[in-house]
């Protein structure tokens, strides 16, 4: 049994001193520059593959106003319902997509004003005249986003109709 253990003990050992040394490898290296991030990845006798990545830009909420004016808004009770309705499917849809909310909303005779707070314009205007459209108010609405707010006083681009020539 003896020699068994020191043939196995032999062969062993010489397999450990032929052992061929591990290669070292480099590092991933990252580096980041203020608007870009670069990261380099190196392995041994292979080649280097470098991939820039742009960080998310996250944008400030904005608040957009819409202004439906409409005749289906002189009976006072009436216009409140249908600015609740209208209201209550926008602000689902922005919540559902993490885009916004709804902020506020008052009725008058004749219109109705409602504004969320959004994250992405440009989705949010899609969603807002969307619902619009199905609801048969998209040729009675202006869209704007609200641009200042000096003294108390907000001030408003209107974003649609894009042709639109007066304020809001």
């Amino acid at each position: 049994m003896k020699p068994i253990c020191t043939l196995l003990i032999l062969i062993l050992s010489l397999q450990h001193a032929t052992a061929q040394p591990k290669k070292p490898t480099t590092p991933v290296t990252k580096t980041t520059k203020p608007a870009t991030k670069t990261i380099t990845k190196t392995k041994t006798k292979t080649k280097t593959i470098t991939k820039t990545v742009k960080p998310a830009v996250k944008q400030e909420p904005q608040v957009l106003i819409i202004k439906i004016q409409s005749a289906e808004f002189k009976n006072m009770v009436g216009s409140f319902d249908i600015r609740q309705r209208i209201e209550d499917k926008i602000d689902d849809q922005l919540e559902a997509t993490k885009n916004g909310e709804w902020i506020s909303g008052d009725s008058g005779p004749g219109e109705a004003n409602i504004l969320y707070k959004v994250q992405n314009v440009d989705q949010a205007t899609k969603l807002i005249l969307k619902v619009l459209d199905e609801e048969k108010f998209i040729k009675s609405v202006i869209i704007g986003i609200r641009t200042s707010a000096p003294q108390g006083r907000w001030n408003y681009k209107v974003i649609y109709p894009t042709n639109y020539k007066g304020s809001i």
